[in-house]
């Protein structure tokens, strides 16, 4: 009796279909835990905007108004500002239709009360680069800048040191948006927060941010590529 069994070219065939519908089915697992992850981040900010809402001072959504380069300002001040440089608009963002890519382009603000103090501010941020650089700065005041994909949180004292506070254990620079959280409590301690885990404290000695004009701030202080939306300052602090 003769035994019918499979050629090599049949098994091959086999294998080599289990082994691309297991791509696919890995691929899918990953997307979805990649959309549940961000769900759940979008979450952590929607919590951030109920615990500090009343203090916002300004929250600027990084869509498209007037014409593709003006900030709008929803919160209480009105402080609009505009993209001066090479940006775009983009999409599929993690707080409404549309936010801003910046590729070097510097951020300006103008109607900026006097003296405007706050102690929290929050930002979603995106970005695949490996070298080092400055996302935003308000002068002698505090600086965010990545560091091999970690994110530094610089902050002035009160008698003018400056205070590296690094956020250890979360790499940032992977091509997915992250929720960033620096705030300063009464006791002028700094607490930075990463898609709601705290990966910085220390203690800076200063009780607020923005002791300097804010129109000192820039956004995309150096020449790269990022995405920035919904960033927000808040007059408490988160801790």
């Amino acid at each position: 009796m003769k035994i019918k069994s499979f050629t090599l070219i049949e098994l091959m065939a086999v294998v080599s279909i289990i082994a691309i519908l297991a791509g696919i089915v890995v691929y899918g697992i990953n997307d979805w835990k990649d959309d549940a992850n961000l769900k759940k981040i979008i979450a952590y900010s929607n919590e951030i905007k109920s615990k500090l809402g009343f203090s916002l001072i300004a929250e600027w959504k990084m869509e498209e108004g007037d014409s593709n380069t003006d900030i709008y300002d929803s919160g209480r001040f009105g402080i609009k500002g505009y993209a001066q440089g090479t940006s775009q608009m983009e999409t599929n963002c993690p707080e409404g239709d549309e936010c801003i890519c910046s590729k070097g382009a510097e951020i300006l603000f103008y109607n900026i009360p006097y003296n405007l103090k706050f102690k929290t501010i929050c930002f979603w941020v995106k970005t695949s680069n490996d070298v080092s650089f400055v996302l935003m700065e308000n002068q002698n005041d505090f600086k965010i800048s990545f560091n091999n994909g970690l994110i530094n949180f610089d902050v002035y004292s009160a008698d003018g040191v400056f205070t590296p506070i690094p956020f250890t254990g979360k790499v940032a620079n992977d091509n997915k948006w992250h929720f960033v959280c620096g705030s300063i409590d009464k006791n002028s301690v700094f607490y930075g927060t990463i898609d709601g885990e705290v990966k910085a404290n220390k203690s800076v000695g200063v009780s607020n941010f923005g002791r300097k004009p804010f129109s000192n701030l820039c956004i995309g202080c150096d020449p790269t590529t990022f995405y920035i939306d919904d960033l927000m300052i808040f007059e408490d602090s988160l801790f």
